[in-house]
């Protein structure tokens, strides 16, 4: 999330609280109630994205941590499956000089198909005796790790969709909820300036804008009141 959605969040947050507090200061038949619902379901849901959206950026970056070594991991099988390979002057593996997450893959899998039947020169030439096994499990791995980090994107921006048509809807209700406080708060001088108070949008020190904003794209962030 930009600085300037945090702000609006934490604007929406006070009107909702001077609306809940001076509900009786509006006629019975204005559709003040009907307003303060809508803030309130809003700001409520923005609470519940930016929650949804940290925990997939928190699981985002554990997700990339464990992808990493899960790959590193398959990738050392692969390259001394490699050395092995060339050193028997065979071809059954030969790997690209920078494959791909799916290269990869591809590469370990077609290895796989071959190596049940080295297990012989894998002992003979330092490496365990369950190498085939331990190269289908990292591979095995490697693919969880994938489609959890893919998943945890997923929800991300998911997240990030929901709380970027919320604030839109909400900002719309708050508009509709100005024109009220102006009607009906008309000749109440302090309601107005109680509401011009909680309405301001108040600026967000930049250290905690950082803290709260992704560095890769705008996003919800949680902001308390």
């Amino acid at each position: 999330m930009n600085r300037k959605s945090t702000q609006m969040y934490q604007m929406l947050t006070h009107v909702v609280d001077f609306g809940t507090r001076n509900v009786g200061l509006f006629p019975e038949d204005s559709g003040a109630k009907k307003l303060l619902e809508t803030l309130g379901t809003g700001v409520e849901t923005l609470s519940q994205q930016a929650g949804i959206w940290m925990a997939s950026k928190t699981a985002l970056r554990k997700g990339r941590a464990v992808k990493d070594a899960s790959r590193d991991k398959l990738k050392d099988r692969l390259m001394r499956a490699g050395q092995l390979s060339r050193a028997l002057h065979t071809d059954k593996l030969q790997l690209p000089v920078k494959p791909t997450d799916q290269n990869l893959i591809d590469h370990a899998k077609g290895f796989l198909l071959e190596a049940e039947s080295m297990n012989k020169e894998f002992v003979e030439h330092g490496l365990s005796a369950t190498f085939a096994g331990d190269l289908e499990g990292a591979i095995l791995s490697f693919e969880k790790s994938i489609q959890d980090f893919r998943d945890a994107e997923g929800r991300r921006s998911a997240s990030l969709k929901k709380w970027s048509q919320t604030l839109e809807e909400t900002l719309d209700a708050l508009g509709r909820f100005d024109i009220l406080v102006s009607n009906a708060l008309e000749y109440d001088h302090a309601a107005l300036v109680s509401y011009g108070i909680a309405r301001a949008v108040r600026r967000v020190g930049v250290r905690k804008a950082q803290e709260t904003a992704p560095t890769e794209e705008p996003a919800p962030a949680m902001v308390n009141p």
